[in-house]
Formats: C-alpha cells, sequence, structure tokens
C-alpha cells in the first residue's frame, strides 16, 4: 500500500510517492495542471490517479504503463507496485505506446508534443515538437525506427526516432485526430491508419505519405487498429448516431463486420486476430468474436467510460482504463477483475510530512484535511470543520471548488494548522482530530499558513493581499 500525492503552488510543485515507508520525490518544475488558485494536486491510494486515463501493457506483460493529468507512470503487472514516474509535459499526457522491444515510451500530450521515454531509467530522451494544437494519439513503427503522431491540428506526422526530425505530414483529414489510439501502423510497417473526427479513417503511404483509401463512417473515427496479419481494420465510433465498431477490408474498403457495440470509445484485435475489444460510453468493454460479430463477453465494474482497452501479450488478461480514474485488469475468459489498479478521491491543495515522516497531512477541495499513515497508506484522523463554499457552478466541486489550499504541522507533529477558500485558519489536535482555535481576519480565501519554528506561532498569507501573525 502506499500513497502518491501531487502539489504545486505557482507553477512549482513535486511528486510524493510514498511506498512502505519508501519516501520517493520528484521535481516537476515544468509540471503544469491546470491550478486553480495557483494550488493543485490528487491523493491516490492503489495506482495512479488521472482525469482522463490511457493504460498499456509492456510488449512481455510484466508491466502496465498508465497516464493522464500529472503525467505517465510505471507499475508492476503483477504486484501493482510503482516502478519510475514520466514527468515532463508541460499538460495533460493523452497518449502511450510502448517500443516493441519494450525499452522505450512514448507519450502524446495536450502541450502539443510527444517525448521519447527511456522506460528503464525514466530519463526523457528526446521531444517531438512541430504539431500547432494537443498529441493525443502517438504509435511506434514495428521496427522502433519511426513514431507517428496524431494532432488536433487535423494532420499526422511521421518522425524519425533517433534524431527526432519530422520526416512527413499526412494532410487529408478536416477534422481533429482527437483520440488516443487513433493512430497506428500496419504489422509490416508499410501503411500508417489514422482516425478523425471527420468520420474518416485513412490509410496512407509510410513512405511517401501518399492517401491511398478512405474508410467513412457517419459518426467520428475514436480509435484504428490493424488486425495481426495486416488484412483488416477494425474502427470504433461514437456520436451522430453511429455509435458502433466496424471491420474493414484494407484491400478494398469494404466493411466486413459491424458490431453493435454502442457508442465506442476504442478497439482492438487480440494477439491472435480471433476477437476484438471495445470499450465505450457504456461504462463496459465488450469481448467480440472476429469471424461472427458475436459478443463473447461483457466487462462490467468502472463508474464512466472506458477509454482504453487492449490485450496482455498472451491475450489471457484484458486492461481497461476509463475516465473514473481506474485501470483495471480482467481474466479474459471469465470477466472477472484480478486487479483494480486505482482508486480516487478529492484533489489535494496542499499536503506536508509530519517532522518524524511518518505521517502525511492532506488538505482537499472537499473542505476536509486527512492525516495519513506513510507505512501502510491508511488514513488516521479526518479534520472536519472548515464552511463549505459552493463553487462558480453552484456546488463544492472537485475541479471547482479550492477548499482547504495549505496545511502544516507543528515542529513536534502535535498540531496541525489548515488554511481554507473560507477565510480562516485552523489549528487542530492531530491525536484526536479535534478542533483547538480558529483565526479569523483575512477578507479573502488563505492561499499559505505556516508554523514558527518553535510552534508557538502561526503565520497566514491570503488572496486579500495580506499575511497575518
Amino acid at each position: 500500500m502506499y500513497i502518491s500525492m501531487r502539489f504545486q503552488r505557482f507553477g512549482i510543485g513535486i511528486v510524493v510517492l510514498l511506498m512502505l515507508g519508501a519516501v520517493l520525490i520528484v521535481p516537476s518544475w515544468a509540471q503544469m495542471t491546470y491550478p486553480l488558485h495557483g494550488l493543485s494536486g490528487e491523493i491516490i491510494l492503489g495506482i495512479g490517479a488521472h482525469d482522463m486515463l490511457v493504460a498499456a501493457y509492456s510488449p512481455d506483460g510484466q508491466y502496465v504503463a498508465t497516464a493522464g493529468r500529472i503525467g505517465a507512470f510505471l507499475w508492476d503487472a503483477q504486484s501493482g507496485a510503482l516502478i519510475r514516474v514520466f514527468m515532463g509535459h508541460a499538460y495533460s499526457v493523452r497518449d502511450l505506446a510502448f517500443s516493441p522491444d519494450g525499452h522505450l515510451l512514448l507519450t502524446g500530450s495536450d502541450d502539443c508534443t510527444a517525448k521519447l521515454w527511456d522506460a528503464e531509467t525514466g530519463q526523457e530522451i528526446r521531444t517531438f515538437a512541430g504539431h500547432e494544437s494537443w498529441v493525443h494519439s502517438v504509435a511506434f513503427s514495428p521496427d522502433d525506427k519511426r513514431i507517428l503522431t496524431g494532432s488536433g491540428d487535423h494532420t499526422a506526422k511521421l518522425w524519425d526516432t533517433e534524431t527526432g526530425m519530422e520526416i512527413r505530414t499526412f494532410v487529408g483529414h478536416t477534422d481533429w485526430i482527437a483520440h488516443a489510439s487513433a493512430v497506428a501502423f500496419s504489422p509490416d510497417g508499410r501503411w500508417v491508419l489514422t482516425g478523425s473526427s471527420d468520420s474518416t479513417a485513412r490509410l496512407w503511404d509510410a513512405e511517401t505519405g501518399e492517401q491511398l483509401r478512405i474508410f467513412k463512417g457517419f459518426g467520428e473515427v475514436d480509435s484504428v487498429a490493424f488486425s495481426p496479419d495486416g488484412k483488416q481494420i477494425v474502427t470504433a465510433h461514437s456520436g451522430a448516431g453511429d455509435n458502433v465498431v466496424r471491420i474493414w477490408d484494407v484491400e478494398t474498403g469494404a466493411v466486413i463486420r459491424v458490431l453493435q457495440s454502442g457508442a465506442s470509445l476504442t478497439a482492438v484485435f487480440s494477439p491472435d486476430g480471433k476477437r476484438i475489444l471495445s470499450g465505450g460510453k457504456d461504462n463496459t468493454a465488450k469481448l467480440w468474436d472476429a469471424n461472427t460479430g458475436e459478443s463473447i463477453q461483457t466487462y462490467s465494474g468502472h463508474l464512466y467510460w472506458v477509454y482504453s482497452a487492449a490485450f496482455s501479450p498472451d491475450g489471457n488478461h484484458i486492461l481497461t482504463g476509463s475516465f473514473d480514474s481506474t485501470v483495471k485488469i480482467w481474466d479474459t475468459q471469465t470477466g472477472a477483475v484480478i486487479s483494480d489498479l486505482c482508486h480516487y478521491t478529492w484533489p489535494i491543495r496542499g499536503a506536508v510530512f509530519s517532522p518524524d515522516g511518518k505521517r502525511v497531512l492532506t488538505g482537499h477541495t472537499d473542505f476536509l484535511a486527512r492525516l495519513w499513515d506513510v507505512e501502510n497508506g491508511s488514513e488516521l484522523k479526518l479534520f472536519e470543520g472548515h464552511t463549505q463554499l459552493a463553487s462558480m457552478f453552484g456546488e463544492v466541486s472537485q475541479l471547482f471548488s479550492a477548499g482547504i489550499t495549505s496545511v502544516a504541522l507543528s515542529p513536534d507533529g502535535r498540531r496541525a494548522l489548515t488554511g481554507c477558500e473560507d477565510k480562516a485558519a485552523k489549528l487542530w489536535d492531530t491525536e484526536t482530530g479535534t478542533l483547538i482555535r480558529t483565526f479569523q481576519g483575512h477578507t479573502k480565501g488563505l492561499l499559505s499558513v505556516a508554523f514558527s519554528p518553535d510552534g508557538r506561532r502561526v503565520l497566514t498569507g491570503s488572496q486579500d493581499r495580506s499575511a497575518r501573525l
């Protein structure tokens, strides 16, 4: 069990990962996550938490990579243990892919770039910059020598993996290449496939950039994938009444089969090409017979849309990532959940260690503060007493309420101090969780709180441009 936290003030933050008592602190100077009131973050119990989450197996099936608003993470697929953190994008990571040999990781981001990482060390190797809008789709060529990116600027780009140089741009779509898994290489690397919100998938010659074929649906194309033999493609569709998965013949461009999947965001072939896995807006993933179109299994358990889905290399397990900020590993045949890798709570606006390093105090947008045990990740105390204020949308909101904006622990660890959007600071007993005192006087919400070195005084800073002792 561990806790993962990220908190940031005015664009400068850190990520703190607490695993079985071990502490890893990762700088994130360039990382921005749309801070509200200058301070943002979240708490995670389990594996990661992301507003929009994608996941992928490593080629050998030993690891799982996940990505979202915070960055990208590498986990052990069996134990769920966090192995490595990849941070450096300026905004959310929307897609990721392992190289065929598993040594490299590729990420695409809202910051309009793709980044190449050493999967074994977490070191950033290079950045691919050239798109004029966000990069939501990325893929490696079968030989690792080229990468493919799809963007909101309506184009896909081919890059040289080694040099980072742009090789060519594929121009023809009239709308966004807007979703994860919306670009793909054919198994032999000769062709490039792209899917767009313009309701088409397009096949291109990877060497010349020539557009070879258009596969036209009726709703936006959310994902594309080749069959293992490269003779078929599968496309997932949502919107405009075109809520299906289609299987196409690559050579003729004809529709072979339509799967009545409902609004689908992702679809992939199994490693043997005999099955198709889809995920969509009904919060489920579905397994299909690729030859007959019959439904084999439904995987239910997510609370929101299933945005990404993948088979393990042996096909015995499937991996799903959802807008509910969880990743699940399932038994393909039985449909049972093997691992539920994520659990999400309210975003954190502040987090500090206790002086002895055994506990962590966090302040959340739900106007509550919590004290955690570093060793086992359990919640020790809940500090409740600040006045809940509605956000601009008329309710207490995870994203739009500031809640508790800053927290501090006294030098002896016996007192907790919280500063809040409600214009007050509160002093708490960490042993009992009871409120000792409220400090009032600021005319706007608080941004920071601190104890003096001897613990006898407290300092508060506010949006009213004043500090009070």
